[in-house]
């Protein structure tokens, strides 16, 4: 959510795919990348909202579809694992250093 820019979502999740070879995750990404656009109007075009109830109110008015429902699932079901390596591989170096030597 913090990555309003599609650019910039772009660049953050083509960082993480190379280190990966998992057909699972690479689809959870992929995955992930569609729901973002699906919901991008929502998150990103509309707001602010009055409050959670529009917000909740806009959600309800999207049609969703057997393809973003398996879109979902697939991000769910791959979220620890890819939550990891979008963490961990997005790291500049200094900071992983940083995170290395805490270990």
């Amino acid at each position: 959510l913090t990555r309003s820019s599609t650019e910039d979502f772009n660049l953050l999740l083509s960082l993480c795919t190379p280190n990966t070879d998992d057909p699972i995750i690479l689809a959870a990404i992929a995955s992930l990348k569609q729901m973002r656009t699906f919901l991008a109007e929502a998150l990103y075009s509309k707001p602010p909202y009055a409050g959670l109830q529009k917000f909740i109110e806009e959600l309800a008015k999207l049609k969703v579809d057997t393809a973003e429902q398996q879109c979902l699932e697939s991000v769910q079901t791959s979220f620890d694992p890819m939550l990891e390596l979008l963490t961990t591989h997005s790291r500049t170096p200094g900071v992983q250093a940083c995170y290395d030597l805490t270990k």
